[in-house]
């Protein structure tokens, strides 16, 4: 039961949209902004409503958000690379691979082999969340999740028993993480190939944060805590830039 959240609709009482709550890439294309994305969050979530006001909808694969982040760039690469230089577009582009399971190669993991794991759990706290049962808890660290009753990859823990487990799952996350910064790395060297990395406002997000610890719960969001809520969000806007790359 997700409470007042899983009452929304979209539009609401009507098959008419609703002008006073717009959705964002339906108010940029009715002022003159191509709107386009590469997503499968409709098709993972059944969430039809996302499809309404893009100029251009892409579904890179039909793994349903399990596409990782090279997967989604085959696509977007020669979009953008026939559309870079293009004026009043809006282009939005969907990574998974920061979400749990993490499915890159043990070779990003390792990356962060040498890095001393969070101060917090501790073995204590670890100890304690022994007690607790629940899909994404220590214990049934994929428990309640269709094939996933152990590590999607060789070097994720299956569980969470130890310190030395925390750190295998952190080193997947922190490998997930400069994955994806690698592939978004690519985006923004097209737009400066293509002349308009001074034109471009650059804006990256994402819809939660996850708990690693918190209440018991690891690499999730099932929890109404300070941590899923705490939501990453990075603007840059040409004429503020401080930084060449």
């Amino acid at each position: 039961h997700h409470s007042y959240a899983e009452q929304y609709r979209y539009p609401g009482e009507s098959h008419f949209h609703n002008p006073d709550m717009p959705m964002l890439m339906r108010y940029f294309r009715l002022h003159g902004i191509k709107t386009v994305s590469f997503s499968s969050f409709a098709d993972r979530h059944t969430a039809w409503w996302f499809c309404a006001g893009w100029s251009e909808m892409h579904t890179s694969t039909n793994k349903q958000g399990s596409e990782t982040a090279d997967e989604v760039n085959a696509a977007v690469i020669p979009w953008l690379k026939a559309h870079a230089k293009e004026d009043n577009y809006f282009l939005h582009i969907h990574y998974w691979d920061i979400h749990s399971s993490y499915r890159i190669s043990c070779e990003w993991a390792d990356r962060f082999k040498n890095d001393p794991p969070p101060e917090w759990p501790d073995q204590a706290a670890i100890d304690e969340h022994q007690k607790i049962y629940g899909p994404r808890t220590a214990l049934d660290l994929y428990t309640g999740y269709e094939d996933e009753d152990h590590a999607p990859v060789d070097f994720m823990p299956d569980a969470i028993k130890s310190v030395a487990d925390f750190k295998k799952l952190i080193d997947g996350y922190d490998g997930a993480i400069a994955y994806t910064d690698y592939h978004i790395g690519q985006i923004l060297d097209i737009l400066e190939d293509a002349g308009v990395w001074d034109e471009t406002v650059i804006i990256v997000s994402g819809d939660h944060g996850d708990s690693f610890g918190e209440h018991g719960q690891y690499m999730d969001h099932g929890i109404a805590n300070e941590a899923v809520h705490r939501l990453p969000l990075i603007v840059l806007i040409p004429q503020d830039r401080k930084i060449t790359r």
